[in-house]
């Protein structure tokens, strides 16, 4: 069930890239080898999604109040992510880390690598965290379904 909301977002990217190569096309943008791991920003960006949500989702059926909680995370995570800025310019080594804990923060700088192939190295710390979240996210959300899926359902 969480993977119909995690998988509604694919055809925006799709759309999205198939608007970024005439933009690119038109700012004399060259593309680079670097374009092959769009797959693998977009795998790492829907696993991370698929198994917050799917841990998100069954603690909703408990406790109630988990949206609220959702909504300020989210908008925390936001202005933790290097979205407008570079990761790189964030000189203060433990705010790096922080910012490196937050698994959006590899999805953002690579998929920066992937389209602005700036040289930067993205295959470090941020990225690291994002594949280890992920898993773990993945492995909690599957432990945590099977031994609670039925108390689950009759709880809706």
């Amino acid at each position: 069930l969480p993977w119909r909301a995690v998988l509604a977002g694919v055809p925006g990217l799709v759309c999205g890239l198939f608007v970024i190569v005439p933009i690119g096309a038109a700012l004399h943008v060259t593309p680079t080898w670097h374009l092959v791991a769009i797959p693998a920003v977009a795998g790492l960006a829907v696993g991370t999604a698929y198994s917050t949500g799917a841990l998100l989702a069954l603690l909703n059926v408990y406790f109630r109040d988990v949206r609220y909680f959702v909504i300020a995370a989210l908008q925390a995570l936001l202005y933790a992510s290097p979205i407008i800025y570079p990761l790189s310019l964030v000189h203060n080594q433990t705010l790096r880390t922080l910012m490196s804990l937050n698994p959006g923060t590899g999805v953002i700088e690579l998929s920066r690598w992937a389209f602005a192939a700036n040289g930067t190295d993205p295959l470090g710390q941020p990225v690291l965290c994002s594949v280890v979240a992920t898993v773990v996210l993945s492995a909690a959300s599957v432990v945590v379904y099977s031994k609670f899926e039925r108390l689950a359902c009759d709880r809706l």
